[in-house]
């Protein structure tokens, strides 16, 4: 019998891939009066493509508050492997993901490991904007075509 997992932690981003960030927020700014969006690019320091270590992408974002949550643009500007191609080459521009903050990632990576879900891509991370933490994607998209991912709440000291 499987464990009961933890308790899904908030919800705090919602993920749209895009083939053109600055289109993109013109276009979200415009006609919905989204924003101001902060746009920055993410290096990761390390990176892993379905648990094997890859070399890192560099990939820009835009993120701006809708609500309780953010929306986050995200747009792939350098490397071969990682799920923002795939998705754009699978279904274009559109939805792809939803970000959950979680102060028990550890937990949370070894739930969804146990449930059979695959980590397709997990990622270290420190810079200016965010500080450190880390993040992966599980495929939750069997059902629904949405993506979960969590993301590290670093903890404060």
């Amino acid at each position: 019998m499987l464990r009961k997992g933890p308790e899904l932690p908030r919800l705090g981003q919602v993920g749209v891939v895009v083939k053109d960030i600055q289109k993109a927020v013109e276009y979200y700014s415009s006609v919905f009066g989204i924003g101001p969006f902060n746009i920055y690019d993410v290096n990761p320091q390390r990176t892993w493509l379905k648990g094997k270590e890859v070399r890192p992408s560099k990939v820009r974002l835009a993120m701006a508050d809708l609500g309780q949550v953010k929306l986050e643009l995200l747009q792939l500007i350098e490397g071969d492997v990682h799920p923002i191609r795939d998705f754009l080459e699978t279904y274009g521009e559109g939805l792809q993901h939803l970000g959950f903050y979680a102060d028990n990632y550890d937990e949370w990576k070894l739930y969804a490991q146990e449930r059979g879900m695959e980590i397709l891509y997990e990622l270290e991370v420190e810079d200016e904007a965010r500080g450190k933490r880390r993040g992966f994607f599980m495929d939750s998209s069997k059902i629904g075509g949405v993506i979960f991912e969590i993301i590290e709440v670093e903890k404060k000291t």
